[in-house]
């Protein structure tokens, strides 16, 4: 096949790994997937040889006929886009004749999600939510033949279909993760009908389901105690001047964490501008929704001396918690951070309890000391309500010990 494209552009042949995929003899054990090269004149000097697509999302299946099946579908579905003028290196439909549309109306489905998510204003932790839900729907389309419906003919019986084959696919699908695939595909198709690209936000009318309010662990003070001993140890104990590195720096950034009241992407975007040592305080920035407002935090004394550590050597115009949880110029996704406590607290030391337990427990024990106010002008909330719903997890306790000292005798 050759397919040739507005400015010249063309398409080589469209191929399948392994290349034995429609015979007797191909293995579901190998990694499958759909390749070819896109040949752009603007871009002969970056690809000389023409720019690599790869296309993945038939490996989920699990026999041989269904892998096929799928595999069939998406080259059908890949030319479909590419006949439309799809640019994969600039990624958007370019024709000869100029279309005052974002997102055309005829574009298919989960090819206008992935536009959606380009057009999106949103912070990059939920853009990586968008990534993931497109992901998953794509393979749960692709698999009930919803895939190539274009975007003006998508309505919420479409999606009802998907997000039930979705459940079906994943090993593990809650009424939780089905209400957040609900509210990423919401937002998703709220730039669509901006755009025109249709008249219908087809998320409207699909009812949330009924979650569980469950109990929120914290960690208890002997399991505190054991994490910071653990850090301790290791970083002055290990073998490995890396690792004890690595594990100190983590152990300090807790601290820091543990009293700031900030939220991890907060924290990890302030710079050594952000931060005032002499008046305790560092500027974060939160955003939540459509606002984005500045927040000056205070920094406690007994928080004090980590701060004074992670800013000796942090310039002006440096992130204070960049790689490896030191100053840089590179600002680093929370991951990064959760996934250190995965390895060193939940798997070494076997603490089932999530790192923003460290946050729960410090709004608790700020509400003890000084009040819900404190707690919420502390963690930048606008009022106490978050507190006192969400991140105070001792009011229960608080509220049983004075309901059991209540003396009202029946007689």
């Amino acid at each position: 096949m050759s397919l040739t494209f507005p400015h010249n552009c063309h398409v080589g042949k469209i191929s399948v790994h392994p290349a034995n995929w429609d015979r007797p003899g191909a293995s579901l054990k190998e990694d499958w997937y759909i390749h070819y090269r896109f040949h752009d004149p603007g871009f002969e000097k970056k690809y000389p040889k023409g720019y690599l697509v790869k296309i993945r999302g038939m490996n989920d299946q699990k026999s041989i006929a269904e892998r096929r099946r799928v595999t069939r579908d998406l080259i059908e579905d890949e030319k479909g886009k590419l006949k439309t003028g799809f640019n994969p290196i600039l990624k958007k439909i370019v024709t000869d004749v100029q279309q005052d549309y974002l997102v055309h109306p005829t574009t298919p489905f989960i090819r206008a999600l992935e536009e959606a998510r380009n057009l999106s204003k949103v912070d990059r932790g939920t853009k990586e939510g968008m990534k993931t839900v497109i992901k998953y729907v794509t393979a749960a389309a692709i698999s009930c033949g919803l895939h190539n419906i274009e975007i003006k003919d998508i309505r919420r019986r479409h999606l009802m279909k998907i997000l039930q084959v979705c459940g079906e696919q994943k090993k593990t699908w809650t009424n939780e993760l089905y209400n957040f695939y609900v509210k990423y595909l919401g937002m998703l198709f709220k730039p669509l009908v901006k755009a025109e690209a249709t008249e219908v936000n087809a998320t409207n009318g699909l009812d949330l389901m009924k979650k569980t309010e469950r109990v929120k662990a914290i960690l208890t003070l002997e399991q505190r105690k054991a994490v910071d001993a653990y850090l301790r140890e290791i970083s002055f104990l290990s073998r490995s001047p890396q690792t004890r590195v690595r594990a100190y720096f983590f152990w300090r950034f807790l601290h820091v964490f543990f009293h700031s009241g900030s939220r991890l992407t907060e924290l990890l975007k302030v710079r050594g501008c952000d931060v005032e040592l002499q008046n305790q305080r560092f500027k974060r920035t939160i955003k939540k929704g459509p606002t984005v407002r500045e927040k000056p935090t205070t920094i406690k004394d007994v928080a004090l001396p980590y701060w004074h550590e992670a800013m000796a050597d942090c310039r002006p115009d440096q992130y204070v918690f960049s790689v490896g949880l030191v100053p840089g110029a590179t600002s680093i996704r929370p991951e990064q951070v959760t996934r250190r406590w995965k390895l060193y607290i939940k798997e070494r030391l076997g603490i089932e309890v999530d790192l923003y337990a460290l946050k729960h427990l410090n709004s608790t024990e700020t509400v003890d000391a000084a009040g819900d106010q404190a707690a919420a002008d502390q963690n930048g909330h606008t009022s106490t309500a978050m507190v006192r719903k969400i991140y105070d997890v001792g009011r229960g306790t608080r509220e049983h010990e004075k309901l059991k000292k209540i003396n009202n005798p029946f007689v």
